[in-house]
């Protein structure tokens, strides 16, 4: 995929989902005055965001995954992306060989034959989006996720909220504590909108430059 193409794919997908995400901050600001809607709209509302988040993350990784496998080969990839997406093949080869073998094969330049990155279905496998896995999938990459420490405290609570509301827990709300509450969700939200942008600069920034190419 081209770059310009892989920037159009980020533009479309985070787009459509800033969209749905401000008509669920608009449903949460219309029930503030009945905490049994407003309930609904609170769970809707940490779900969608947790969802928009996830599927994004999961996307762009996926498409830039796909990039990176039409562009370079799994010996020729920056270390980052080695050390999580061909460390365990090569792991998984070498725990095959015979000592013999193994020797023989690195004394070849033969030890990344028949290793290839994996298809982007890699990313499917991944549970909850919390930062350990998101650090993990902006290393398969090549993005550095020191560059996102500071959103790890928002991403920790959007995947604490959105357990407690997939599983069911009772959350009990005090009708004068609404539109505090929803003022926080807001805010919360943002800090995961503002994460998702700064991904996408990111990404572009990699392909633009090439940086998932070792030197």
């Amino acid at each position: 995929m081209p770059n310009s193409l892989l920037n159009s794919f980020i533009d479309t997908d985070l787009r459509w989902r800033e969209g749905e995400l401000a008509m669920c901050k608009l449903q949460l600001l219309r029930d503030i005055s009945d905490k049994h809607k407003f309930g609904f709209s609170y769970r809707c509302f940490v779900a969608i965001t947790y969802a928009h988040y996830e599927g994004y993350v999961k996307n762009v990784a996926a498409q830039s995954l796909l990039h990176i496998r039409n562009s370079t080969t799994a010996q020729s990839c920056i270390h980052c992306v080695r050390e999580t997406l061909v460390a365990p093949l090569l792991r998984k080869k070498i725990n095959q060989m015979t000592n013999d073998s193994l020797i023989l094969s690195i004394s070849n330049g033969q030890i990344y034959d028949g290793i290839s990155l994996p298809d982007e279905e890699i990313y499917l496998k991944i549970g909850n989006m919390n930062f350990s896995n998101l650090s993990w999938v902006l290393s398969s990459i090549g993005i550095n996720s020191d560059l996102v420490t500071e959103y790890k405290p928002s991403v920790g609570r959007l995947v604490d909220l959105r357990h407690r509301c997939a599983h069911g827990e009772v959350i009990q709300f005090d009708s004068a504590d609404l539109r505090a509450i929803s003022n926080d969700m807001f805010k919360l939200q943002e800090r995961i909108i503002h994460l998702l942008h700064a991904i996408a600069i990111e990404v572009v920034d990699l392909f633009e430059q090439q940086k998932f190419i070792a030197t």
